[in-house]
């Protein structure tokens, strides 16, 4: 159980960083997109045209680049180089593109709640940190050229609040569903407990027991059942050839399960069995 349990973890944060790549591509994509198609001028209050040309191309070739070298990394140091650097690219970008004027305040704060998911605790809320005073940095450089309202302080203010407001949330939500999938497996391995225990039960009664599907299809037989109708094994096995007096008695129970089933002859052993039937719950 231990090890299906690391597996599954292991795929999950694999699921997460292909999200992570995705996203950060999707992002490159768009804003080459945008400043190709001179969009850029429509939808962002650009400071530097040239350095936000060049800084769109950069971060769309560098994660190009890190989705190669680092698709499937699981080092947590190799993870926060991969958000540093991606939040130090996406601050570049929130300088160039105009500061709090442009969205890519925005992309910030949903860069912040993807790397959360993949950097826990202490290290995820440093992302937000640094998130967040790459935006203030940014934006106080930006007031070195143009005059700031009260009003981007406080825009400014609240990206920065949004930051570790993302990465506590995504923290929580992630912490709930670590207590719940371990639940979950703490569950089917007292179910899968159960099973074995039933199994080891059954197989030490005295009582024969077989178990058929609706093709009277052999699920289980316990040790005394196979002694007694003189069989090594049948599982798997349709009982209709093997046992036809069985199953003849089978369908007269089926028909009328109020009716004593007839007792039958083992041809191998010369043994009379009493045979009883039971329906299990589907």
């Amino acid at each position: 159980m231990i090890a299906e349990a690391s597996s599954h973890s292991d795929k999950q944060a694999q699921r997460l960083l292909r999200l992570y790549h995705l996203y950060r591509l999707s992002v490159g994509i768009i804003l080459v997109l945008l400043i190709s198609s001179n969009m850029d001028n429509r939808l962002l209050t650009s400071a530097n045209d040239d350095l936000l040309r060049i800084g769109s191309w950069l971060y769309l070739v560098l994660n190009i680049v890190l989705v190669v070298f680092f698709e499937n990394t699981r080092r947590p140091a190799q993870l926060f180089s991969l958000a540093l650097l991606d939040i130090f690219l996406l601050c570049g970008l929130f300088y160039a593109g105009g500061g709090v004027a442009s969205a890519i305040g925005n992309l910030l704060i949903v860069s912040v709640a993807i790397s959360n998911t993949l950097l826990r605790r202490r290290i995820g809320l440093l992302i937000a940190a640094l998130a967040a005073i790459g935006i203030v940095g940014s934006s106080l450089l930006l007031n070195f050229s143009h005059r700031a309202s009260p009003n981007d302080y406080l825009q400014v203010s609240t990206l920065g609040a949004l930051c570790f407001a993302a990465a506590l949330l995504v923290q929580g939500l992630a912490r709930r569903l670590e207590v719940s999938e371990t639940l979950v497996e703490q569950k089917a391995s007292e179910v899968i407990g159960l099973e074995a225990l039933n199994a080891l039960i059954l197989q030490r009664m005295r009582t024969g027991i077989l178990v058929l599907d609706d093709q009277r299809r052999v699920q289980l037989a316990n040790h005394s059942a196979l002694t007694l109708l003189g069989f090594d094994r049948l599982e798997g096995r349709l009982i209709d050839e093997l046992l036809p007096s069985l199953v003849e008695r089978l369908h007269l129970w089926l028909n009328n399960p109020t009716l004593r089933p007839q007792s039958l002859k083992i041809a191998s052993s010369g043994m009379e069995l009493q045979p009883s039937f039971i329906a299990l719950d589907p």
